[in-house]
């Protein structure tokens, strides 16, 4: 959701008992997701019953709700718990502490509402902010109906991201087709929002990727807080050839937020699996063509003037060469230093080709 910002203005995001009809309010009980009021800095979360008269309890948590966040709650018999980009910031008894009452044991029903003015955000109303659109991208409810088995696993299909940097999506011809994320160079990322990890322990984290020339991959939970290593991804013979590389992490239970980050870019993704450790499926044997193991590097990445080239194996000899991003070959020839000239290139992205002495194929993305 992203929300408007003005005094008056009253968005929300909230549950109330299907029993309201029959029982009125606030004896349905009340299930706030999302609140927010005016032009305030933060969202509110908060539950409402009848316990002698009205009662409430809720906490508040800073953000920017000017812009999309996920906003949910995970509401189980004991607790009700609330999180803001699948962040925890507020959590409830409600089988023995402060909301011990029965009116959160029966079934709800959801609204969203933009409300203007009210005795919470006040009465006045700045009427320049009008007409204020609360935008909603979607609404997801999922019911848990018992513990996940240790074989379950999780696939995140790549193009899901809640937020990126430097990515593009394109169409794959990887089984189920569809789309994968494409163009990830060196330092581009991927975040995917309320991945929930059942029990703490080892997971297998397998990657489908195809990748011309190789890369690296590497993933961590919430921003950065908490690295989970890093894996090499090979050679697999072209940008829509794919293949699963994997790796075991350790994770305490909980919900994160799963970030994916490129160590070394070159490399396309179309899905994410992750799994309890000791029940993952062996990843299937790669059919792709023999993996080439010299990783080639160029630098700077932008290029302004000349590009160096650096590989595993001595490249001199080697015929080479550039292509655009419209696959016309702008620049060719072999190669007897390790710098290209690379000064009467065009501004844009570029595919540098480079054929070794003994038939290998290397391929790395550079800009200029």
């Amino acid at each position: 959701m992203k929300l408007p910002l003005g005094q008056g203005l009253w968005p929300a995001f909230w549950m109330l008992g299907a029993n309201i009809g029959q029982v009125g309010w606030p004896a349905c009980g009340e299930i706030d997701v999302m609140e927010h009021i005016n032009a305030e800095n933060k969202v509110y979360g908060t539950v409402h019953w009848d316990s002698n008269g009205h009662a409430e309890y809720g906490g508040n948590v800073v953000t920017s709700p000017e812009n999309y966040h996920v906003y949910t709650v995970e509401w189980e018999p004991a607790y009700i718990r609330w999180f803001v980009d699948g962040i925890k910031y507020h959590e409830i008894n409600i089988s023995g502490g402060t909301g011990s009452t029965e009116e959160f044991q029966r079934p709800f029903f959801l609204l969203l509402n933009l409300a203007v003015a009210g005795n919470w955000p006040g009465q006045t109303v700045d009427e320049s902010k009008l007409p204020a659109t609360m935008f909603v991208d979607y609404v997801r409810v999922y019911q848990k109906t018992s513990t996940p088995p240790p074989t379950s696993s999780i696939t995140i299909q790549a193009e899901s991201y809640s937020t990126m940097n430097g990515v593009q999506l394109e169409a794959c011809s990887d089984t189920g087709g569809g789309q994968d994320v494409g163009w990830i160079d060196t330092n581009d990322w991927m975040a995917y929002n309320s991945v929930n990890f059942p029990t703490s322990g080892a997971y297998t984290i397998e990657y489908r990727v195809a990748s011309p020339s190789g890369g690296r991959v590497s993933a961590d939970l919430n921003a950065g807080s908490t690295q989970l290593g890093n894996v090499a991804i090979p050679a697999t013979g072209g940008w829509q050839t794919w293949t699963t590389v994997a790796q075991t992490v350790n994770v305490n239970a909980g919900t994160y937020n799963l970030g994916v980050f490129a160590q070394a870019g070159g490399w396309n993704l179309n899905w994410i699996r992750i799994t309890k450790a000791g029940t993952a499926r062996t990843a299937p044997a790669s059919t792709t063509a023999p993996e080439v193991t010299t990783e080639l590097s160029v630098y700077p990445n932008p290029a302004t003037n000349q590009l160096n080239v650096q590989a595993g194996q001595d490249l001199s000899g080697s015929q080479y060469q550039i292509v655009n991003d419209r696959g016309h070959v702008v620049a060719s020839g072999t190669l007897s230093t390790s710098r290209l000239d690379v000064a009467n290139l065009k501004n844009g992205l570029y595919t540098l080709v480079i054929v070794t002495k003994d038939q290998q194929k290397l391929t790395r993305r550079f800009s200029k």
